[in-house]
């Protein structure tokens, strides 16, 4: 236990400190350095991982983290001589109400029993164990990266799911190796750990546009949401994806309303993420970073994105790249699953209603599903001045994904996936926290 917290906490001082180098005008507060220091480290120590396998190297953990180590120590200089300040300042309680004081000790009992929940079971979920934790504990035993195609643990593993992305096994191979055994108990608290960051990215990022206590409403509906409950203390990396999706969505809406670089770096690091997590990431990136060109376009900023975009694009390569290349070095493939099944093949429009149907009633009944239709109606009377508005960015990327996943089923053999209810929650789970964000935005009156 206490190796894996010292993990944790190493985790988080590198994800801290490369926060903190990228706040080059002291913008982002202590705490939201604090949100993003997990992830940030996570995807980070992965990469490096990723990097060992590209060389065809065994993994040696004294190696790695030397490395990270080393590079954890060049931000540290780095971010004292560029003085960089913690930014701390104590919190502000300006909403005292009874309320405000009830939801967010809701939301804290939340924190709590979805920690408690991940740390009092394994891993058990069928496919939690065959996507990714089998592939985990494949790197801890071999001490590598399997590519004999003739043998069963080929990738980790389960060979119909050889060109997974493997950050969430190379993230719990890392903690196995550190530990020098297995712990599944300690190891199924990284879901527990995204949607911890999950709700503080949300709440510290609405604040900065509406008021705290409606910045806790919104945290609220995500923080008991049964499908993000679910997802937080079971080992799948649809959570874990919606994080980096979210707050990829968010830092470069972030840029868009106030140009700072350190937003745009953020937001580029973490699309350039999303291609490890899962396949269908780089789908999503290459979306998000359409509507963000177009916007820019729209907007008039990309003169003065410019400037600014060398180190971020520079980030979105090194972060997506290197899966690709690996990918293709091995001939591992891109799709996930039967190319057969992603074909183009018959309309089938039949699934729309079983697929709203399964959100809101059959498997992952909750009110929110219900409540952002009516938001989005009660807004449309200032639909006209949102679609001028910065707002527009958020907008798009949200429907753009929607509609992204919609025409995947309808247009092809996987429409068999929303009949049987195995897809569709972890779909609408991976754009379920930027619907909650969006609907926050709709509140902000004081965009220039």
């Amino acid at each position: 236990m206490m190796i894996f917290i010292i993990s944790l906490l190493f985790l988080c001082l590198f994800g801290f400190f490369l926060a903190l180098a990228a706040d080059s005008q002291n913008k982002f507060s202590f705490f939201e350095k604090i949100i993003l220091s997990f992830p940030l480290g996570s995807a980070v120590i992965t990469q490096t991982m990723l990097l060992n396998a590209l060389l065809r190297l065994d993994f040696n953990i004294v190696i790695i983290n030397s490395v990270f180590a080393i590079l954890l120590f060049w931000l540290i200089i780095y971010a004292y001589k560029r003085k960089r300040t913690l930014n701390i300042k104590a919190p502000a309680y300006a909403n005292k109400s009874i309320i405000s004081r009830l939801i967010f000790l809701i939301i804290i009992f939340q924190i709590f029993f979805v920690s408690g929940e991940a740390i009092l079971r394994p891993v058990y979920s069928f496919d939690a164990l065959d996507n990714w934790a089998i592939k985990a504990k494949s790197f801890f035993y071999e001490k590598s990266v399997n590519l004999d195609r003739t043998d069963p643990y080929f990738m980790g593993g389960t060979d119909s799911k050889s060109n997974y992305p493997l950050h969430l096994s190379f993230l719990a191979s890392w903690f196995y190796f550190n530990e020098g055994k297995i712990e599944e108990g300690l190891i199924n608290l990284i879901p527990a750990i995204y949607y911890i960051a999950l709700l503080g990215l949300i709440y510290i990022n609405l604040k900065k546009y509406i008021s705290r206590r409606k910045a806790l409403i919104f945290t609220l509906f995500l923080s008991t949401a049964p499908l993000l409950i679910y997802h937080g203390f079971n080992f799948y990396a649809d959570l874990v994806l919606s994080f980096y999706l979210t707050a990829a969505v968010i830092y470069l809406y972030n840029y868009l309303r106030r140009d700072y670089p350190g937003d745009l770096l953020l937001g580029m690091i973490m699309c350039g993420s999303m291609v490890f997590i899962k396949n269908n990431g780089l789908f999503y990136a290459l979306i998000i970073l359409l509507i963000f060109l177009f916007e820019l376009l729209r907007l008039k900023k990309i003169k003065t994105a410019k400037k600014n975009l060398a180190v971020p694009a520079a980030a979105w390569l090194v972060f997506s790249l290197p899966w690709l290349i690996y990918v293709f070095i091995n001939d591992l493939g891109y799709m996930a699953i039967n190319n057969s099944l992603t074909m183009p093949s018959h309309f089938h429009p039949e699934i729309l209603k079983l697929f709203f149907l399964n959100l809101w009633f059959t498997y992952d009944f909750f009110i929110w599903f219900a409540i952002l239709p009516i938001l989005i109606i009660l807004f449309v009377k200032t639909a006209s001045k949102m679609l001028l508005s910065k707002k527009l960015f958020i907008i798009m990327a949200f429907f753009a994904l929607l509609f992204f996943h919609l025409s995947i089923f309808l247009f092809t053999d996987l429409y068999t996936y929303i009949l049987d209810g195995s897809l569709d929650g972890r779909l609408a789970l991976i754009i379920f926290p930027l619907s909650v964000f969006m609907a926050g935005i709709f509140y902000d009156n004081d965009e220039k």
